[in-house]
């Protein structure tokens, strides 16, 4: 039999047929347990709970109120899911036995928030948050997705950093209601880049991260990498220049159809919404190599035949597609050695390998691509 045992302050606490209104100083103890099938409405604090509440029934229920509640432990047995309309705040466990949680799309500030260390359980196509999750723990996953299916994200959080957040949203960053413009996927920092149209995450974070995100089948990553995950990266729409970039790819697993890839570390408020991106076919035209190792031979990279294009561009990629070189109106000047910001090896030599460069003729609206093979 459960008991139920909570102290409170009676006066501040309403009952009726359709809602609990806690408006004063609630709280459950460690052996108390709370089930609730009707609404619940939190206008002040309640932070300091220990027990469980469970969300039971077959008619959705909500919590609403100017004040975001923390549980303990909270369990979900309700067909129709409950309903955010303010944070619901764990500090133990949340068990989905069934049941989905459902938060505004496009209201970032209302999540299903998991503080540090606290877990979840029961998690599954049927049992996720539809809307924002979020987490305060070193490494955490999120249980997020859409009506159908798990679309989770994971990853490691720096030191001091609080209210990650992320919400998956299934449809067409072209499309999306949720940004005053489309995230369109025409505009690249990259001409070599392809982005994905079917699917999308909202992730904010003050703090340089690193982030993983799953694809499925849905995701039709073999369209965007000819079939090599070596071409997948994540990318990401940023928010001031309105252009995708390549956030890298340290880490890719799986297959064609299920599978996690690892961002470089970014500031995900920098951006605002995450995808897939791959880099397509490179057609060979123009490749060179260059061995800046002072014996006087292929010490700099000089383009052939284009000696007189004096309004130019010049950009340098890596082999997961981020810019470690760009110069206008080059000239014969780059010696393997990187000029951007956001690239470890600024400032020094970078590491043997193959690089791609794009050189754009301005006057001419032409793009040139090559391979260029950078030996020391």
């Amino acid at each position: 039999m459960k008991h139920f045992i909570f102290f409170l302050c009676v006066s501040y606490l309403a009952f009726s047929q359709s809602a609990i209104h806690n408006a004063g100083n609630f709280k459950i103890h460690e052996e108390g347990q709370l089930g609730l099938h009707i609404d619940l409405i939190n206008s002040t604090g309640m932070d300091n709970n220990l027990g469980m509440v469970g969300f039971y029934g077959d008619d959705i229920l909500q919590i609403n109120g100017a004040h975001p509640p923390q549980f303990h432990r909270v369990e979900l047995a309700n067909s129709e899911g409950l309903e955010l309309n303010n944070s619901l705040k764990i500090s133990n466990r949340f068990s989905f036995y069934y049941g989905n949680v459902f938060t505004p799309y496009g209201n970032s500030d209302i999540s299903l928030h998991f503080l540090e260390n606290a877990v979840y359980e029961g998690v599954s196509n049927q049992n996720k948050v539809l809307g924002y999750a979020g987490s305060d723990s070193p490494n955490f996953e999120l249980p997020i997705g859409d009506e159908d299916r798990i679309r989770s994200i994971s990853g490691s959080l720096p030191e001091n950093m609080f209210n990650f957040r992320a919400a998956y949203y299934n449809e067409d960053p072209n499309e999306t209601g949720i940004a005053d413009t489309p995230f369109d996927t025409e505009a690249v920092d990259n001409p070599i880049m392809r982005i994905g149209m079917l699917e999308f995450w909202d992730i904010t974070g003050d703090k340089a991260t690193n982030i993983s995100l799953s694809w499925d089948e849905n995701s039709q990553i073999a369209m965007l990498t000819e079939n090599s995950l070596n071409r997948l990266f994540i990318a990401g729409w940023h928010t001031e220049k309105q252009v995708w970039e390549n956030l890298g790819n340290i880490a890719a697993t799986g297959n064609m159809d299920s599978g996690t890839i690892t961002s470089l570390p970014l500031v995900p408020d920098t951006y605002s919404a995450f995808t897939f991106g791959g880099v397509g076919n490179i057609l060979g035209l123009g490749n060179y190599l260059l061995t800046p190792n002072g014996d006087g031979a292929n010490e700099r990279f000089k383009l052939r035949g284009v000696e007189s294009a004096n309004v130019n561009s010049l950009k340098i990629y890596n082999r997961w597609g981020r810019i470690v070189y760009e110069k206008d109106n080059y000239f014969d000047e780059f010696e393997g050695y990187a000029n951007v910001p956001g690239i470890s090896t600024k400032d020094s030599r970078l590491p043997a390998g193959i690089y791609v460069y794009t050189y754009t003729l301005h006057n001419l609206n032409q793009i040139h691509q090559g391979f260029l093979y950078l030996n020391h």
